[in-house]
């Protein structure tokens, strides 16, 4: 189901690059999805920001979200939590996107001043 929604996801880039439009994307890229996000998004201005936070403290989200019982059971999360350490400390969510402007936001303190700074660069980056 992932893959098929990922997949859905690009599709959806597409016809809004096509139409002309600005838009903003979020999921859980891996590193694999830099060329084909620099392919689709070609002749853009790509701002990349990157939401960054320990491994360990991935992993305690990911599984308080998953024991939260707001999630549908369809999504596995109590069995993806050993996968998703693995991948994480396999890199395999370090996405990199050639050519894109990459603003890096610690996520560690939600009640961080960082994240109005992100926001006043992507701003200034977008008037740009």
């Amino acid at each position: 189901m992932g893959k098929a929604s990922f997949v859905s996801l690009l599709d959806k880039c597409r016809e809004l690059v096509l139409a002309k439009e600005n838009l903003i994307v979020e999921s859980a890229f891996r590193k694999s999805d830099g060329a084909v996000l620099k392919s689709i998004f070609k002749g853009y201005k790509i701002i990349h920001v990157n939401c960054r936070t320990s491994n360990k403290m991935t992993i305690a989200r990911f599984e308080q979200r998953a024991l939260s019982g707001e999630r549908h059971h369809g999504h596995l999360d109590t069995d993806n939590v050993q996968e998703l350490s693995s991948f994480l400390n396999a890199g395999i969510f370090e996405l990199k996107i050639a050519g894109a402007i990459r603003i890096d936001v610690c996520t560690s303190d939600f009640d961080s001043q960082l994240y109005s700074e992100a926001k006043g660069r992507v701003l200034e980056e977008y008037a740009n």
